[in-house]
């Protein structure tokens, strides 16, 4: 009777938190970070729109779910909800450079915000309920991904195997669900999730990655159905036995996406803090590429599986410590340009990426998921070994990008991709936001 009793008191938690989040109540420091996440979710979908993978995606999605009610934002084209989903979501995640949260390892924005914005735009919705919906499908997709990564001893699962939860808690809010309905949404979206296995997508350099795109359009679907009467399962936030040991008396109090985190390098964020690690080494002493002989990277277990030095693929590069950590040394930069076909073939690169080696770290691994830190030796010619700090990359609520570096960090990703006219019309828009009548098109500053 106990556990029943504990269900059933969850499921109130949850309800109640729902029925009252309204967009006057939230803190002034909530709303900024949604538009923070708005404008780094844009950036990140406009660099991302001319990968192979994104192609692909956008070819398919033109075939197979056509429509006028989903905008692409790339170039203003018409799809359906789920296409536009599909398409923008794997566009702003293609890079591995959009925002993420340590506790759920994974990335939400890049499912919560396509899914929104395409049914945001269909239902003509107003910005204060948008930012609702956001704070709402961070908060409940984060938790959701924090009681996977909780009950998952051997196994690792994307983003979209936990944000598509948020998602469908978030578009609940754009439907005005009733509190049966969210919960049927929250239950459909966990039966129909992608099982999205990160470690072998990332051994494999697989275009699937995190599995966002398909979770973002899938998340329609899930909301959809359970608007029309469909019977999701129990959510595992509530079931007796899955979430016995995972409370929900923060919700409503701790708001989750105060603990996002943003990235300024193209690649998976365990090899953020070797690359952070360098340039704290170089800031403090001279380093002549020239003169490394080898590189020792201190790291927790998962981050030693990106141990690929000869990447074949853009996927296999964004996964690889080596790689990245060599471009970072020879050029001081990772971004979209380090991806191209002609960079993995660099033979300066390569020859450096064959100098670092991965060394796992209990004091890193101890650390992790709450942090995820590294420490770096260089070894010098003539100069001995040169040793870091544990390093924590910058970007995480400890040490957060203020909204001018966000700022900084679109118009890097969409220089000579959008004309500087609709950047600056983007930046504007997403600034006062909160206080407009936009609608998503004109947000997005598509004609």
């Amino acid at each position: 009777m106990k556990e029943i009793n504990i269900s059933f008191q969850k499921k109130r938690q949850l309800l109640n938190y729902y029925e009252n989040l309204q967009y006057h109540l939230l803190p002034p420091e909530v709303i900024e970070l949604v538009k923070k996440c708005l404008l780094d979710i844009l950036g990140c979908g406009v660099a991302g729109s001319n990968t192979e993978s994104s192609n692909i995606v956008y070819s398919y999605t033109k075939e197979s779910f056509p429509g006028t009610e989903g905008s692409v934002w790339i170039d203003g084209n018409t799809l359906s909800t789920f296409g536009a989903a599909f398409v923008n979501s794997t566009m702003a995640t293609d890079l591995d450079i959009d925002d993420g949260v340590r506790t759920a390892a994974g990335h939400p924005g890049g499912v919560i915000f396509p899914a929104l914005l395409a049914e945001g735009e269909r239902l003509k919705i107003s910005p204060a309920v948008l930012i609702e919906a956001v704070v709402i499908a961070y908060d409940i997709g984060i938790r959701f991904g924090e009681l996977i990564f909780q009950n998952t001893v051997n196994r690792f699962f994307g983003a979209g195997t936990w944000a598509i939860v948020g998602a469908a808690a978030g578009l609940s809010r754009l439907y005005n669900f009733s509190g049966k309905d969210f919960l049927n949404a929250l239950g459909i979206a966990e039966a129909y999730a992608p099982l999205a296995p990160v470690m072998k997508s990332i051994e494999n350099g697989s275009n699937t990655k995190e599995a966002m795109g398909w979770a973002a359009a899938t998340a329609i679907s899930a909301a959809s159905l359970a608007g029309r009467g469909f019977l999701g399962v129990e959510s595992m936030l509530v079931h007796k036995e899955e979430s016995k040991d995972y409370h929900l008396d923060d919700l409503g109090k701790e708001y989750k996406i105060l603990n996002t985190y943003f990235k300024r390098y193209a690649s998976c964020r365990w090899s953020h803090s070797p690359i952070d690690a360098f340039f704290y080494l170089k800031e403090k002493n001279k380093i002549d590429p020239q003169a490394i002989e080898k590189v020792e990277v201190y790291t927790h277990k998962k981050a030693t599986s990106l141990d690929n030095i000869r990447p074949d693929n853009a996927i296999q590069a964004e996964y690889s410590i080596p790689f990245t950590l060599a471009n970072v040394i020879l050029y001081g930069k990772m971004g979209p340009e380090q991806l191209s076909r002609r960079n993995l073939k660099n033979k300066k690169v390569l020859e450096m990426a064959e100098k670092v080696h991965l060394i796992y770290s209990q004091d890193r691994e101890d650390c992790f998921p709450a942090l995820n830190t590294a420490v770096l030796k260089i070894y010098l010619k003539g100069r001995g070994v040169i040793i870091s700090e544990p390093i924590q990359p910058k970007g995480g609520p400890t040490d957060p990008f203020s909204y001018q570096e966000i700022v900084t960090k679109f118009l890097w990703l969409t220089n000579g991709i959008i004309s500087s006219k609709r950047q600056e019309a983007i930046l504007n828009n997403v600034k006062s936001f909160e206080k407009s009548n936009l609608t998503i098109r004109e947000l997005l500053s598509l004609k």
